[in-house]
């Protein structure tokens, strides 16, 4: 008994192109889930025990596979030219490092007056300089963040690095 296999040429190129795109995809979606990506909230009005004042209290949370360390968290409030850096955040004892077993640290600081209308949005530095920020879409609109952008001078949004 004799068999004859024949491939054609045309087969052949459909395998190599359907199996370079499956590669391609895996390897694409490989990228975007092993990239850090954070996940800001924050809270108003918050009590802590034994205190008398209210906080103010940002949470980071890491939702990817990379281990992210956090240097700085600042807050722009409307009709300030400059950012403000809470006070945890401060000191190089205070960096926090989010991984699998500790995916997310509170930084928590006095309210004083502001308030969810003063709050445009908090930004969080990390240690490879990159920045990542949350509007508060309680107080900004479309219209009110264009002209922030537009219109008022541009603030100095970078942290000094050591």
């Amino acid at each position: 008994m004799h068999y004859s296999v024949t491939i054609s040429a045309d087969a052949v190129a459909w395998y190599g192109a359907i199996l370079a795109t499956i590669a391609a995809a895996k390897t694409i979606y490989d990228w975007w889930i092993d990239r850090s990506r954070l996940k800001i909230r924050w809270s108003f009005d918050m009590l802590m025990q034994d205190e008398t004042e209210t906080f103010f209290v940002v949470e980071v949370i890491n939702k990817g596979k990379r281990p992210v360390k956090i240097t700085h968290v600042a807050v722009k409030l409307y009709g300030q030219q400059e950012v403000g850096l809470l006070g945890h955040s401060f000191t190089n004892q205070t960096q926090r490092i989010l991984t699998d077993e500790r995916p997310s640290t509170m930084y928590p600081t006095v309210q004083g007056d502001m308030s969810p209308e003063s709050l445009w949005f908090v930004i969080i530095y990390d240690a490879r300089g990159r920045e990542y920020r949350k509007y508060n879409p309680e107080s900004t609109s479309f219209v009110r963040r264009c002209y922030y952008r537009l219109v008022k001078p541009k603030t100095n949004s970078k942290v000094e690095k050591k």
